[in-house]
């Protein structure tokens, strides 16, 4: 049995012309007035969020560069 890997890179390097829609934490909490906001103890965005934690768990100070993998739109 011949085996190949089956790969997507000619569709996102010719094909793709957009990220398309999908549903993400990040989009759900975008707008200000989100209805998801609703069940947050504090009404921020999932930056906010994520920055407030990262903040209480790590010493920022010592942290000079971040990098992000899948950040797609970037909210």
């Amino acid at each position: 049995m011949d085996y190949f890997i089956n790969t997507t890179q000619d569709y996102h390097i010719s094909d793709l012309n957009s990220l398309g829609w999908e549903l993400t934490v990040s989009n759900c909490l975008y707008p200000d007035r989100s209805p998801c906001r609703s069940i947050l103890v504090r009404k921020d965005s999932y930056g906010r969020h994520l920055y407030e934690f990262l903040k209480e768990n790590l010493d920022l100070e010592q942290i000079h560069a971040i990098l992000e993998i899948g950040g797609g739109y970037g909210y």
